[in-house]
């Protein structure tokens, strides 16, 4: 009766472990009740994202009803537009990878020669340090996809006090004319590093373990 009151104690504390990982990973902005506080960038020379808003739809959402979107009107090869939130206290993403996904419409892609671009970025610290995943190009080929754009926190400094997460848009340098539409974003997502989910499961290998050893 005590080795199966073990077992049971253990695969109940595995579920909750369970759940607590699964906060952990947890969508941090998904833009179902609005823009949940993201705006545009006012830094100069990111002017470009005139606009963001809740999008309406059947505009394009990638994992419930809504997505942000973001206004672009650029008029310069190079420029770009961001669109980013402040997160109302720091977060703490040691460790974490930052997931988020990113939608650009017929047209704002690019071409293949001169693709358009997304990147996700941070701001940490006191100093508000940046930091990026690079960029990843839109072209043609993924125009109407949801791109996911993956940026590993370990190894960035001050990745305990993250102040600022954005989505940047930008045009290619051999853009001509004027670039006018709209682009989404996400689902933006903190996911536990791999390291962190195999001690978890380690752990409750060796409590299963031990209570299997006590029945016998």
């Amino acid at each position: 009766m005590k080795q199966k009151l073990v077992l049971y104690l253990t695969l109940i504390v595995a579920l909750l472990l369970i759940g607590q990982t699964a906060v952990f990973g947890a969508t941090l902005y998904d833009f179902e009740s609005g823009t949940q506080g993201w705006t545009t960038s006012v830094w100069p020379g990111d002017h470009y994202m005139t606009a963001v808003a809740q999008s309406t739809p059947p505009q394009p959402a990638h994992g419930g009803t809504y997505s942000l979107k973001g206004t672009i009107t650029i008029l310069i090869a190079k420029k770009s537009g961001q669109a980013l939130v402040d997160p109302v206290s720091p977060l703490d993403l040691t460790g974490q990878l930052l997931t988020a996904f990113a939608y650009a419409p017929t047209g704002m892609g690019g071409t293949l020669s001169a693709p358009n671009g997304f990147s996700l970025f941070v701001k940490t610290g006191a100093g508000w340090v940046w930091a990026d995943n690079g960029w990843n190009n839109i072209g043609p080929a993924n125009e109407n996809t949801w791109m996911q754009l993956n940026l590993n926190m370990t190894g960035i400094a001050n990745a305990n006090d993250v102040r600022e997460i954005g989505v940047k848009f930008g045009a290619a340098g051999g853009m001509v004319g004027t670039l006018s539409g709209n682009v989404y974003v996400d689902d933006v997502q903190a996911i536990p590093e791999p390291a962190r989910m195999l001690l978890l499961g380690s752990g409750l290998v060796g409590l299963f373990g031990f209570a299997t050893r006590k029945k016998s």
